[in-house]
């Protein structure tokens, strides 16, 4: 870690505050209310992954489950810590067609983070391959030139159902992905409607 220098050139900033004593009690709280144990160390590492400039492991994660088990909390989280100028919104169909102009959106962002998946059956799985570290990705801007860039965004999203992919048997699809499962279900008389202000203040993200 270095102090800030105008020598040093930026292109983004995270909107956080490290410091080394702060915990951050009621996030951790939060997800060990509605994870299983062993998935805990996995969500832990993927935040530390999303800061890396780099995509030097081969996977995306997918909350899967049925509505008000915290999986939409989870990754307001993530989109928070991270800065809402630094990550994309593309949903897995697109990646995975190769939208030229979908894709051009993840370039110079840490994160893809899409809620609220479609259950739409997958037709290919080459543009998903090479969205998570498998080389570099072909985009265009509309109404510009095409261009390649190698992503370095993170991609985790969540659905009710993992769509299905059709006509495809490729072990590199499915070895990419960790699927983890949210099942605590909340009833509507017990949710916190300010939950998400509670976990996310400056201290709890520095944590």
């Amino acid at each position: 870690l270095l102090p800030f220098n105008p020598e040093f050139y930026f292109k983004s900033k995270l909107p956080i505050t490290f410091d080394k004593g702060v915990k951050c009690d009621k996030i951790l709280d939060f997800i060990q209310q509605t994870c299983y144990p062993e998935d805990i160390p996995v969500i832990q590492e993927w935040f530390g992954f999303c800061l890396f400039k780099r995509y030097f492991i081969k996977k995306a994660i997918i909350l899967f489950g049925e509505k008000n088990t915290g999986k939409t909390v989870l990754l307001n989280i993530l989109t928070k810590f991270i800065g809402e100028k630094n990550i994309s919104g593309i949903s897995l169909q697109k990646i995975a067609s190769k939208d030229k102009f979908a894709l051009a959106s993840l370039k110079g962002r840490f994160a893809n983070i899409y809620d609220d998946l479609s259950a739409e059956d997958l037709k290919d799985a080459g543009g998903f391959k090479i969205a998570t570290g498998g080389g570099y990705i072909t985009a265009e801007y509309k109404f510009g030139d095409s261009f390649q860039f190698m992503t370095f965004a993170k991609n985790i999203f969540a659905t009710n159902r993992i769509p299905n992919v059709k006509d495809i048997n490729d072990d590199a699809y499915y070895e990419r992905w960790i699927p983890i499962c949210f099942d605590n279900q909340i009833e509507k008389e017990d949710q916190d409607n300010f939950l998400f202000e509670k976990i996310t203040t400056q201290e709890e993200l520095s944590g």
